[in-house]
């Protein structure tokens, strides 16, 4: 009873943060992400090195003069440069065979540094010995006593095809972070650009979900032995309070589908349902036509889980996981199909599917996708009603697919 007492009263603590930061958020947004919104965490070049490449550069809009590249030269083990004045920034600086992300270089320094920028991909075969031999050409070399070659990955990497003696490694999840960890400025759209692209980097280097400010005072909360080992059993059972509350989800869903398809007498439809774990990878309820044990093409409620992502996204497919798919998309219903997806109805192919929509944030992850869900109280989930508008949709397009389908 002692243990059972001690899980409930750190539930009621948490249940009191979760109230008081359900009541300020209005407030403050501490989660508002412009990189997330407009969905350009990925970007290499367009985001990444762009963003790095202002700040670094005196005279850009940040107005903080070159605070932020004297910190930069301080946090990469530079201390010796970071004194020196006349500091000027280039970005895409292009050479024989390609370009150099981000250069810097000081006169009153004698030095020069370039910045090489790789998220998600490796080094290319001799391109960093190539940008090794571009800084030591007999002209730098005169003008350039110390010539640096930065190589930024999200978590320091080193380069596949250049010997680690010709580059330095720095990485997002140290150097980066700490660099604008350290970087004090008064302007608010600065320091708010800058809280932002710490969690972009957060979710670009970490394998496990970001936390956010209330997890934070969770953690500050589990203080004691007696608070800790209350978390360890909430988060045992957490997969099966994570299991049961996706069913509720998935059981309304399918009544709420099974409801409209009565109401409005699509009888020519059934609802196909996934068994097993909701937690495994992927789960879906399927809309289908008669006439085939699988029937094509296939209106599908999808969800996608993995440790760092979560995703319920809206799909059609010709192919219903078997059949002669190649054979299918050349019928003139399916190309008609395709057109209203693409343009119509705003579900076009993607990752191999033929119509798509993605309904959630890839970074939000289970549990907080779960929170909204349950924080909403509703008697479906917006997942099924949005769904069930796109199907209705293209439901005289997928009929008249399926019959062409059956004739074959």
């Amino acid at each position: 009873m002692e243990r059972l007492s001690s899980v409930e009263n750190f539930l009621n603590s948490v249940g009191s943060l979760y109230e008081r930061r359900l009541s300020s958020r209005a407030d403050d947004a501490p989660n508002f992400n412009l990189f997330q919104i407009l969905e350009v965490e990925g970007m290499e070049v367009s985001t990444h090195s762009a963003f790095l490449a202002h700040l670094l550069n005196p005279t850009e809009a940040h107005a903080q003069g070159d605070l932020f590249l004297r910190q930069f030269l301080l946090e990469t083990g530079h201390q010796e440069l970071a004194s020196f004045d006349g500091w000027v920034t280039s970005k895409e600086v292009p050479l024989v065979g390609g370009r150099l992300d981000i250069v810097l270089q000081s006169a009153n320094a004698r030095a020069i540094i370039v910045v090489e920028n790789k998220i998600g991909t490796e080094d290319h075969p001799n391109q960093l010995i190539a940008y090794r031999e571009w800084l030591d050409m007999p002209s730098r070399k005169k003008a350039f006593e110390t010539r640096i070659l930065l190589y930024l990955t999200p978590t320091g990497e080193l380069a596949k095809n250049a010997p680690r003696t010709i580059y330095e490694p720095i990485s997002y999840s140290g150097d980066i972070r700490r660099w604008l960890s350290s970087c004090n400025v008064k302007p608010t759209r600065v320091t708010e650009s800058i809280r932002a692209y710490l969690l972009t980097i957060g979710n670009l280097t970490t394998q496990t979900l970001m936390k956010d400010d209330l997890d934070d005072k969770i953690i500050n909360l589990i203080n004691t032995p007696t608070k800790r080992t209350a978390a360890l059993r909430i988060a045992r059972v957490g997969n099966f309070l994570k299991e049961e509350i996706l069913r509720g989800i998935w059981d309304r869903g399918e009544a709420y589908l099974n409801k409209k398809l009565t109401e409005e007498k699509l009888t020519y439809w059934s609802l196909d349902r996934s068994e097993g774990s909701l937690l495994q990878t992927r789960y879906e309820i399927g809309i289908v036509g008669k006439g085939a044990e699988r029937p094509h093409p296939r209106f599908s409620f999808f969800q996608y889980a993995t440790p760092t992502l979560f995703r319920w996204e809206l799909v059609v497919r010709f192919d219903g996981w078997c059949g002669n798919y190649e054979k299918i998309k050349t019928l003139p219903e399916a190309k008609k199909l395709s057109q209203v997806m693409d343009g119509t109805f705003s579900m076009p192919k993607k990752r191999s599917w033929d119509g798509y929509l993605l309904f959630t944030n890839d970074t939000k992850g289970v549990e907080r996708t779960l929170e909204e869900e349950v924080t909403k109280e509703a008697g479906v989930s917006e997942f099924f009603e949005t769904g069930w508008q796109k199907f209705r949709g293209l439901e005289p397009y997928l009929r008249r697919l399926n019959d062409a389908v059956l004739r074959k």
